[in-house]
């Protein structure tokens, strides 16, 4: 079982300090570490798999702390936590509280989030194995925010070292709270998605030297060397145009077999791809959604009548004859030809057939 360290405000604690006296609470025998930081706040270090609370005196909230690393030697300080705020109230056992919208919600914190990046643009600095590094993603596009992820890009001078040099930021990242990780393979590239408490995510982007370089405007090169940019081509309209009614001949199959959840599914996968021609025509970003929210409310407010408000077959034909329409007026837009040519059929998908 590992311990899970609370610090608050990265109040400096040792490895000897976690041998722990023994308590009894609620019938049930664990180890606890409690102490008190200059401000006012009480730590608690227990025998857990998960992270336990530290509740401010003052203010009342709970703070939560990283895991303590299993390699950590007696007598060394412990490194500062990432701390995370949890928006609930602390209450006295026995004592039932009201309920809350925010009861369980936690996030990073931007300081957290800032100092781990520095840490990881060291720990890269000092590879000889890496050509370059990069900052990508909102933090190089000057639109990073309070809920902005990390976002790091990585040149391997040698291709048979990508793994090695993948498996070493994976150690590292694992030292530093990573709960679990996921790999996402576009082109040359691997990016591996390192989720962590609070609702922090870090994506490191690894690639061989000779194909590191700017896939689009979003890439700040902070140490190394990068190829000339290669931007991702734009999205074809007419791609987008077949999966929509690919998605829509699905969703009448659907509706007809009563298959509800998935009829769901296939018109709500209309209206994105419908959203996403109007981002194409517009000149927003049209991928993963990320241009929807800028357009304007003659395309989005017709697409409020699409969302599905309970599930059943009257509830999803209503759903799926607006979302037509939507879909019928873009494709018009994005080629008039096509659109003098499927318009009728794409309207008619959503006629009821008689019972």
């Amino acid at each position: 079982m590992q311990h899970v360290l609370v610090t608050i405000l990265g109040a400096p604690v040792t490895a000897d300090d976690i041998a722990g006296t023994s308590n009894r609470r609620n019938g049930k025998r664990r180890n606890t570490m409690t102490s008190t930081s200059p401000g006012g706040s009480e730590c608690a270090l227990v025998n857990s798999g998960i992270a336990c609370g530290c509740r401010d005196r003052i203010t009342g909230r709970t703070l939560i702390g990283q895991l303590l690393p299993r390699h950590q030697r007696a007598g060394e300080a412990l490194p500062r936590g990432i701390v995370f705020q949890i928006c609930r109230t602390h209450r006295q056992p026995g004592i039932p509280a009201e309920p809350r919208y925010d009861d369980e919600v936690t996030s990073f914190t931007v300081e957290a989030r800032t100092q781990l990046k520095a840490r990881l643009l060291e720990f890269a600095n000092h590879d000889p194995r890496l050509s370059g590094a990069a900052v990508t993603g909102s933090a190089a596009a000057g639109r990073e925010d309070r809920w902005s992820d990390i976002d790091l890009a990585f040149g391997v001078a040698d291709p048979a070292l990508v793994g090695a040099v993948l498996s070493d930021f994976s150690d590292f990242m694992s030292a530093h709270g990573s709960i679990y990780h996921h790999d996402v393979r576009a082109g040359a590239w691997i990016y591996r998605v390192f989720f962590l408490p609070g609702g922090l995510q870090v994506d490191l982007a690894f690639v061989e030297q000779g194909e590191f370089r700017p896939l689009g405007p979003a890439f700040q090169l902070v140490s190394g060397d990068a190829k000339p940019v290669q931007p991702f081509p734009p999205p074809n309209p007419k791609d987008i145009i077949g999966l929509a009614w690919l998605h829509a001949l699905h969703a009448r199959s659907c509706i007809l077999r009563d298959k509800l959840w998935q009829a769901e599914y296939m018109v709500s996968a209309v209206r994105d791809h419908t959203l996403a021609l109007a981002c194409i025509r517009l000149g927003q970003p049209s991928a993963h959604g990320r241009g929807m929210d800028s357009l304007p409310e003659s395309v989005t407010r017709p697409l409020l009548e699409s969302m599905i408000r309970h599930l059943s077959s009257d509830e999803l034909w209503r759903a799926f004859d607006a979302v037509l329409g939507s879909l019928t007026s873009e494709v018009n837009q994005a080629d008039p030809a096509l659109g003098l040519r499927v318009s009728r059929e794409l309207s008619s998908l959503s006629c009821k057939p008689p019972a």
